[in-house]
């Protein structure tokens, strides 16, 4: 990754991705296991209309999702490290390979105590502008689940900025829950 200019360098891709055009597969190269892709525009299509559907549901419903979807792809992340550290990142490699966005990690990577988390072009929030609120719930709930499983301890979360309300980027803090 060329990291002053923010772009993949020619080849990364390959590195870190197989692909199987006849088949119709990508496969992980570090876990060795498929992955499948969804366009940010109809993404956030779905997301809307799932929060105009099932109104103050919608936040429930997308955290459980996102938790159960963060503590299955830990069985992925456990192949790629040992220590929490080594696990948190590739998931910080992940997220930005994946289109997910720039994670940024900060806090007690080792122990997990307090975490904080911040994504720049947070694709969970691309076209949401301006809705007033946080909609990264999908997000925080895939990260709560895969550090209840690399610490196996139960963590909570608060989202601090989103996108979604204008702010720059999406910020969370982790922590264990007492």
């Amino acid at each position: 990754m060329n990291e002053d200019k923010g772009v993949a360098s020619e080849g990364s891709m390959d590195r870190a991705f197989k692909f199987d055009l006849g088949r119709g597969v990508i496969t992980g190269t570090k876990t060795d296991t498929r992955l499948f892709m969804f366009a940010a525009l109809p993404n956030s299509v779905a997301l809307a209309k799932i929060f105009e559907t099932f109104k103050s549901g919608a936040a429930v419903m997308l955290h459980v999702l996102g938790k159960g979807y963060g503590s299955a792809v830990f069985t992925t992340v456990r192949k790629a490290g040992s220590t929490p550290q080594e696990m948190i990142s590739f998931l910080v490699d992940a997220s930005r390979n994946l289109g997910w966005g720039r994670a940024i990690v900060s806090g007690d990577m080792a122990k997990g105590t307090e975490l904080r988390l911040e994504m720049q072009d947070c694709v969970i929030c691309e076209n949401l502008w301006q809705s007033g609120e946080p909609r990264c719930y999908f997000l925080g709930g895939v990260v709560q689940g895969m550090l209840e499983q690399i610490f196996s301890d139960e963590f909570s979360f608060t989202e601090l900025e989103c996108r979604s309300k204008g702010d720059y980027s999406c910020k969370f803090v982790f922590r264990r829950n007492a």
